[in-house]
């Protein structure tokens, strides 16, 4: 995956039914914060927080269809189709890791985006959007009646804002609204009102609210329920980012760092991969069991350092390797002694993870105080010994069944219970 190389430019990219969306993108990087605005409104909505956040991430930030610089030659005005303009871009920019925050009608959109991305989505912000993640059915009548008040008043834009809001920012909305056809807006109104009645069942990826507490309530019961984390910011209708930009900001930026505290980098052959609180943890275990069996400090082990270099091109190195094989059950010693360090063998243990079960552990010898693997259970081939080649090894020698450590099985055991393997 490339990564975000000019600081600033505006481009276009199509979506999956023909319509050109343009877009801006800011800073740099390979971690990419990506913005989607509400109804009626365009990617300048987001000025402020281009501004802020540009100097530490890729910021990109989207017209959609019907909005702003982008096409409007569009028939079915779905989150759905919206969900496609934003794949459309992030998938043409090509970066590797996204937090995508959605505003209003915005927070559906990034909720069904996320399925169509190719980049690890980190996590998901919506700004004064989803208060109620499973609403009450609506009938076709009721439903109607809900998207004819909405486009009914012409005083609606001015109820969305506190009365003693700035009403330069008012008629800024009021403006952008009138660029958008009343035909869009109503359909696109009623496509999100019908795709709340599911949404709680499309969310799969870390999602916090940052919703106005003096607007819409939010249903804090259903979002507790769906795990959704709520905060609030006082003294402000529904467009945050125009009526307090660095209170936004502030509350944007602590919930990136709460994402970011679950992906570590971690290099391997020079390129970086990141790793959740699982993985991270099932690292740090082979790490540790590193150096139990080598009996070096843990920081001479990193994950791109070779395993000929830290002296596992010996006996002690295929007993380690053995060791993790017979203990996730995996299928032949050799693959994983022919990987070449740690990363690459941690990768491969990822790999192979759902599909490995818990441990054949189930005898313990209290006189040694170790924990042994039942050879009963091991085929005709294990009892004699795993024949094992390896362009580590100047020969050929045999892998034999190996005791646990006890605290090496503890911290395995530990992974199980958390339903991490």
């Amino acid at each position: 995956m490339q990564e975000c190389q000019e600081y600033k430019h505006r481009n276009t990219a199509l979506s999956k039914d023909g319509v050109r969306i343009s877009y801006e993108v800011s800073g740099r990087g390979s971690k990419a914060i990506v913005l989607v605005h509400g109804l009626g409104c365009h990617s300048s909505f987001w000025a402020e927080q281009v501004d802020y956040f540009s100097n530490h991430y890729c910021v990109v930030n989207i017209d959609l269809a019907g909005h702003g610089d982008s096409g409007s030659n569009r028939e079915n005005w779905t989150i759905e189709a919206y969900a496609n303009d934003v794949a459309s871009v992030v998938n043409a920019l090509g970066v590797t890791h996204v937090i995508m925050i959605g505003h209003s009608l915005g927070g559906p959109i990034i909720v069904e985006a996320e399925y169509l991305v190719n980049a690890h989505v980190v996590g998901l912000i919506a700004v004064d959007s989803l208060h109620n993640v499973k609403p009450n059915p609506l009938t076709d009548e009721k439903l109607e009646w809900v998207v004819d008040s909405f486009l009914a008043s012409e005083e609606e834009v001015k109820d969305m804002f506190l009365s003693d809001a700035d009403s330069s920012l008012i008629k800024f909305v009021e403006l952008e609204r009138k660029s958008v056809s009343k035909h869009i807006l109503k359909s696109s109104f009623r496509e999100m009102i019908m795709y709340l009645q599911t949404v709680n069942s499309r969310i799969r990826k870390p999602l916090t609210l940052i919703n106005s507490s003096s607007w819409l309530p939010t249903n804090m019961d259903l979002a507790k329920r769906h795990g959704i984390h709520v905060e609030f910011i006082e003294n402000v209708g529904h467009y945050s980012m125009l009526e307090a930009p660095k209170k936004l900001n502030h509350q944007i930026e602590n919930t990136i760092a709460t994402y970011m505290k679950n992906v570590v980098k971690v290099k391997t052959n020079g390129v970086e991969n990141n790793m959740n609180a699982k993985e991270q943890e099932v690292y740090q275990f082979l790490r540790s069991s590193l150096v139990k069996e080598l009996n070096i400090e843990e920081e001479l082990i990193q994950a791109d350092i070779p395993f000929v270099e830290m002296g596992l091109d010996s006996i002690i190195g295929v007993m380690w390797l053995k060791n993790q094989f017979t203990f996730w059950h995996f299928s032949t010693c050799n693959q994983g002694v022919q990987l070449p360090n740690t990363g690459e063998f941690h990768q491969y243990m990822l790999s192979q993870m759902e599909s490995a079960k818990e441990p054949s552990v189930v005898h313990h010898n209290d006189s040694e105080n170790q924990l042994v693997t039942p050879i009963e259970s091991r085929d005709d081939q294990d009892r004699e010994g795993l024949e094992v080649s390896s362009n580590l090894m100047e020969k050929t020698i045999q892998c034999q069944m190996l005791h646990f450590y006890p605290r090496l099985y503890q911290s395995l055991r530990k992974l199980y219970r958390k339903n991490w393997i």
